[in-house]
């Protein structure tokens, strides 16, 4: 791990329905001294996002940038200042969930991209000047069909076409960077906490 910070930056990944908020949960019950954060975070950033996603009339490209101004906030007031006092801060969604998402959602028929190499390597560029990439990232790995199964459906991208491309994306992450660790999301919540634990160079809780 490192980055050049004094700190531990955490993040955990994974498609919608795959458990990582009940995980991060789990993890700020037991570690009191971890900051915690979720993307998008609960501000009125958020709350556009939302209405964003559940509308039939929605852009690709402003809901992108809605994302962006969220995070930029999130790392100059949030994370940024715990990484520089050496604290620990894990976040529940960060840049690979723009990776993941984003490419397939600004590609295609009637978005500003024809292709996901394309709006990949703009949402790259977008990020590249400013991004605080994590020490590691746990990615929660579940198919399709278990996440569909857990969504609500009430959103854009909870759909299957959407899902296995975002999906796709994040299996790619994972196998070419080596700060992805991979997680069984069928495993129960609390081997999944016991895993990331496992994996991390912080004190143990008395439970998990």
């Amino acid at each position: 791990m490192g980055n050049e910070y004094s700190g531990t930056f955490i993040t955990i990944e994974g498609i919608d329905g795959s458990g990582k908020s009940t995980v991060l949960d789990r993890l700020n019950e037991h570690y009191d001294y971890v900051h915690t954060m979720r993307e998008p975070s609960d501000s009125g950033v958020r709350e556009s996002i939302i209405q964003s996603l559940q509308s039939d009339q929605r852009s690709p490209l402003l809901t992108f940038f809605m994302f962006m101004t969220d995070r930029v906030k999130n790392i100059e007031f949030m994370i940024e200042p715990v990484l520089e006092s050496g604290g620990v801060i894990i976040s529940d969604r960060y840049a690979d969930s723009t990776r993941a998402y984003q490419t397939v959602d600004l590609s295609g028929e009637g978005a500003p991209f024809d292709t996901q190499e394309d709006a990949r390597n703009f949402i790259e560029m977008s990020m590249e000047p400013w991004l605080i990439e994590p020490d590691v990232t746990f990615y929660i790995d579940i198919d399709v069909d278990t996440a569909l199964d857990r969504c609500e459906k009430d959103v854009a991208y909870e759909n299957r076409r959407f899902l296995t491309d975002v999906k796709r994306n994040y299996d790619a992450l994972a196998e070419s960077e080596e700060r992805i660790v991979r997680l069984d999301g069928n495993r129960s919540v609390k081997n999944i906490t016991s895993a990331i634990h496992g994996r991390l160079d912080i004190p143990e809780p008395d439970h998990l």
